[in-house]
């Protein structure tokens, strides 16, 4: 599971930093949007103690990925130069990384805390689908 959300947040990172130009503040937006909806995945994954809150995460969940899949797509609309794409991966590859990483961490630890909990289960489901 590591390297899958690894590997789509490299992919986040890379659409977003393509989108910009005349349209950098969409591209940067999008990024921001994509960095909320990563963080409050994290927040609903580090509520999850036992199945009653790995249920109650799920809907949050969710939520957030598809924040994060209509953000990503807002993203792909936005063309940009080369400059800009380094300017937004300077301001926020680091703020990205530090984001996957809290997301991974709370991730592992929801899977063991979860009990099982179906609902929990697929909304994890559909975080680890994100395309």
């Amino acid at each position: 599971m590591k390297k899958v959300m690894s590997a789509l947040v490299f992919a986040w990172v890379l659409v977003a930093g393509y989108g910009c130009s005349g349209g950098y503040s969409k591209a940067e937006e999008a990024t921001k949007e994509m960095l909320s909806s990563m963080n409050d995945i994290s927040t609903a994954l580090e509520s999850v103690k036992d199945a009653a809150t790995a249920k109650a995460a799920a809907p949050k969940i969710e939520a957030a990925v598809d924040r994060l899949k209509a953000a990503t797509k807002s993203a792909e609309t936005v063309k940009g130069t080369k400059a800009d794409k380094e300017k937004l991966e300077k301001e926020y590859m680091p703020k990205i990384q530090e984001a996957s990483a809290r997301m991974l961490k709370a991730s592992m630890t929801a899977a063991l805390a979860s009990g099982g909990d179906a609902t929990f289960l697929k909304a994890i489901d559909k975080m680890k689908n994100l395309k």
